[in-house]
């Protein structure tokens, strides 16, 4: 048999796989982002089911979670000690208007037996009520498949603690206020990275990110 039509074959299956689920691979940045994001709504349903509505950055919204004036934006790290993370529009910490914008820093190390996983934290947000196809609304913006997820438990990730910090004037980031409210004739985007070890004086205390949780959509 000819080798290249071998793995040719290989691969068309593997497509049609992922096609046949209406799914698609993660890369592993991809895996911890949504791992981050997962986190926290389980966080958030934990108090009501109904916040998964608060999830809008699948849906193409600039912010990760908003509810009412509040938003959310989580970055989160696969090693501790990382502090720079990268922030990948000029608007993303950008307040919503009248309101408050967070950021939040979880960090998840991959390991073999590590108790977080992707299909884990799926089951917990629907036995806490999560509306599945709320749920699965969301993940398919994503070309991501519920179903298949939920069976994810492939790489496993220790939860190796969080950091949240009030994004307001003098936290490191970039605004278009600082161009006079519009960016550059021909500049198209931007993005760019901080490091959140110089945003110390704006981090939230452990019980202050507990009642930020525990107020968010309520």
């Amino acid at each position: 048999d000819d080798p290249g039509q071998a793995v040719k074959k290989t691969l068309d299956e593997f497509r049609a796989l992922f096609n046949a689920s209406g799914s698609r691979a993660l890369s592993e940045a991809e895996r911890v982002g949504l791992l981050g994001e997962l986190w926290f709504l389980d966080g958030l349903a934990a108090h009501s089911p109904s916040r998964i509505e608060a999830w809008m950055g699948p849906l193409g919204q600039r912010h990760d979670f908003k509810a009412g004036s509040t938003a959310t934006e989580i970055k989160t790290a696969s090693k501790k000690g990382v502090s720079r993370v990268t922030i990948s529009s000029i608007e993303q910490l950008s307040s919503p208007s009248g309101g408050a914008l967070y950021l939040w820093h979880p960090v998840f190390e991959p390991t073999a037996r590590g108790s977080f996983s992707i299909g884990g934290l799926l089951a917990s947000l629907l036995d806490r009520g999560v509306d599945k196809a709320a749920l699965g609304k969301r993940l398919a913006a994503l070309k991501l498949d519920l179903d298949a997820l939920k069976k994810d438990e492939t790489q496993g990730y220790t939860f190796e603690g969080a950091t949240a910090y009030r994004v307001t004037p003098g936290f490191p980031r970039i605004v278009l206020e600082d161009f006079g409210g519009k960016l550059r004739v021909g500049v198209l985007s931007v993005s760019y990275e901080i490091d959140l070890a110089q945003a110390a004086s704006f981090a939230l205390s452990p019980q202050e990110m507990q009642e930020r949780i525990t107020e968010f959509g309520a």
